[in-house]
């Protein structure tokens, strides 16, 4: 009798835990991801602001790798910065190298026009 009430109590405990667990298991991916997100949203937001400043002539035409000098960037997972500029917008992306891990994080700077940066002539 007593092995019978120990049996049932451990079928339900593991009918408690079991979901416990999982929901532990997506939380801790979910909390991996956001945690991801927001180092790469602050890197990106800093080196956005660097270009708006007037560093964007350094960054050539075209979509290019964009090298990060931030020490945050070690705490992210694999992934790439990329820099696109065209004629009127420069546009710097982190996208991670696997899913879970925050998603693509993207910001877009306003170039000026080269008439306005010479003055009237």
């Amino acid at each position: 009798m007593v092995m019978a009430d120990v049996a049932i109590a451990l079928g339900i405990i593991t009918l408690v835990v079991a979901p416990l667990t999982h929901n532990w298991v997506k939380e801790h991916r979910l909390m991996r991801g956001l945690y991801q997100r927001s180092i790469a949203i602050q890197i990106v937001d800093g080196e956005a602001e660097i270009l708006a400043a007037g560093n964007w002539v350094t960054v050539p035409t075209g979509r290019h790798p964009y090298r990060i000098k931030a020490d945050a960037r070690h705490n992210l997972t694999t992934g790439e910065f990329i820099s696109t500029r065209s004629a009127i917008s420069l546009k710097l992306e982190w996208i991670p190298g696997e899913r879970g891990y925050g998603g693509t994080v993207t910001r877009t700077v306003k170039l000026p026009s080269l008439k306005q940066k010479g003055g009237a002539q």
